[in-house]
């Protein structure tokens, strides 16, 4: 459990160092805690000047690791970006959006739970059919408080959790059998590259034109094996661009940066 955590606060600190650089400003220090229950996988606030990303604990050992590692921190630490400097974004609009992807996110405002199930540390954990159809993994205590009586009203669908629901012990493996297997991806076949001129550009600064930053920046995203995509949405983002023009200005200068 602690080697989890090390690396979770880990690639948090890569991922501050990363948007620090991609969007020119000096995030505070992050507190970084492991107490949060439920359903959700993570959790950013800010108040007064204080910066704080909260964790599932019990995704930290079962199917929801690969998701925190991978989605939720870059995801929170866009939500840390956009209330740092909200002109980037705000809640899940497209400009959160964008600020998520460019730190690696996948950009989605919740986790699907056929990809990342909860599955709690602590006793067994217990699949609900909700009144609204949606499937729901609980805990075994909130199990023993719905078959004595309570009734529980989810907050995204509005179904309600209560004893006429049908439910079954949480089962990773029929859970594995379910999924249909991924179709074989079709060879792809690359187009021939484009002659390419060894260009060494340093990090651009103020007063560089549109074509020289976006060369700079492509410069830096083809050593960190960044794709094209990254830098359109970096140009997007901090130059102010269109996505046509943005597209049309890496697409011209990819080939030409070594």
């Amino acid at each position: 459990m602690q080697e989890k955590m090390d690396l979770v606060r880990e690639k948090v600190a890569k991922i501050v160092e990363r948007a620090n650089a991609l969007f020119n400003i000096s995030l505070p220090t992050i507190q970084v805690r492991f107490d949060l229950r439920g359903q959700a996988a993570g959790q950013a606030s800010h108040r007064f000047g204080q910066y704080a990303m909260r964790f599932n604990r019990d995704m930290l050992t079962n199917a929801g690791w690969d998701h925190l590692i991978n989605n939720t921190v870059p995801h929170e630490i866009a939500h840390i970006v956009c209330y740092f400097k909200p002109t980037l974004g705000r809640r899940h609009d497209a400009g959160w959006k964008r600020v998520c992807r460019m730190l690696g996110g996948n950009g989605q405002r919740c986790f699907s739970q056929d990809d990342a199930p909860v599955v709690y540390a602590k006793g067994r954990t217990f699949t609900y059919t909700a009144t609204t159809g949606t499937v729901h993994n609980v805990s075994e205590k909130l199990h023993k408080n719905i078959q004595m009586g309570r009734t529980y009203t989810l907050k995204k669908c509005r179904g309600k959790l209560n004893k006429e629901c049908s439910f079954e012990i949480y089962n990773p493996a029929k859970v594995a059998l379910a999924k249909p297997a991924a179709k074989p991806a079709a060879p792809v076949v690359a187009p021939p590259a484009a002659p390419r001129m060894p260009v060494s550009f340093a990090p651009a600064v103020g007063g560089s034109s549109k074509a020289d930053q976006v060369r700079s920046r492509i410069y830096n995203a083809k050593r960190n094996n960044e794709r094209a995509e990254v830098v359109i949405e970096w140009a997007m983002a901090m130059l102010g661009m269109k996505r046509a023009l943005a597209t049309a200005y890496v697409t011209n200068n990819w080939g030409k940066v070594a």
